[in-house]
């Protein structure tokens, strides 16, 4: 039996369709609750680890104040180009949009190994299983895949724009989908392959690439619709290779 977690950054609840994304809903779909954030809202860099640990990030120490991510940091504190701007449901945020912005910063790359030299115990421990894409759980930290060296070569295809909807735009919103669409893909034939080859309990993976294509598709609603169909496609194949007896959890949230 193999447990596959698929963690797709930021599904936005309203462009999922029960009838048509049925691999994303599969046979029961809820909210569940989340973790209290210095920021005020879940972030990346905060949420992943508590999902690994259980813990709440006092308690694993990655956090967004002590870790220098907290918009107190000078780093962050670049100009006034960098404003508030207003997300779908309502959630301003101005670290979220530094990070994404900068897109070839090493985000969220804490070593699997802070853990253990913690004496903080993760899902991981005890069994066989492997971590795609983990935020803030990487086992090689001297190694990228594809997604992550797809994302840090976005360059001008996203940009800062405080004036558009969501915060972002692209030079070519239809290239940057594509390059996008590849992150997500690679992540989830990662944990296709990590499925087939009968070595794991539990695969875990993440990919970040829906999330990116929503910051640049507010006015673009036909190519946001077809990212939410080609990743329900995606995990659609995952899900065709799970055998009797494993599972498939696909987990999202909101975040900063």
């Amino acid at each position: 039996m193999t447990v596959v977690v698929m963690g797709i950054d930021a599904l936005d609840p309203e462009l999922v369709d029960p009838e048509g994304h049925p691999n994303l809903t599969l046979d029961a779909h809820r909210a569940v609750g989340t973790i209290e954030s210095a920021a005020g809202e879940p972030s990346t860099h905060e949420l992943w680890p508590t999902i690994i640990t259980g813990l709440d990030p006092a308690d694993h120490g990655l956090t967004l104040e002590d870790d220098g991510v907290a918009w107190g940091n000078p780093l962050l504190e670049f100009g006034s180009g960098v404003a508030d701007y207003l997300l779908p449901d309502g959630l301003q945020t101005r670290i979220g949009a530094w990070l994404l912005t900068n897109t070839d910063t090493d985000a969220f790359r804490t070593p699997a190994t802070y853990y253990e030299e913690e004496g903080i115990e993760t899902l991981f421990d005890g069994r066989e299983a492997t971590a795609i894409g983990v935020p803030n759980y990487v086992v090689d930290p001297d190694s990228e895949d594809r997604e992550h060296n797809l994302r840090r070569s976005l360059g001008d295809l996203f940009e800062r724009d405080s004036e558009a909807t969501g915060g972002h735009t692209s030079a070519d919103p239809y290239e940057f989908y594509e390059r996008c669409m590849e992150m997500a893909m690679v992540r989830v034939a990662r944990a296709r392959r990590g499925l087939r080859g009968g070595r794991y309990e539990l695969v875990f993976a993440y990919t970040s690439g829906l999330d990116l294509i929503g910051h640049v598709t507010y006015d673009l609603p036909d190519l946001q619709r077809a990212a939410y169909d080609e990743i329900d496609e995606f995990v659609g194949e995952l899900r065709g290779d799970l055998d009797e007896g494993d599972e498939l959890l696909p987990v999202s949230y909101t975040h900063l």
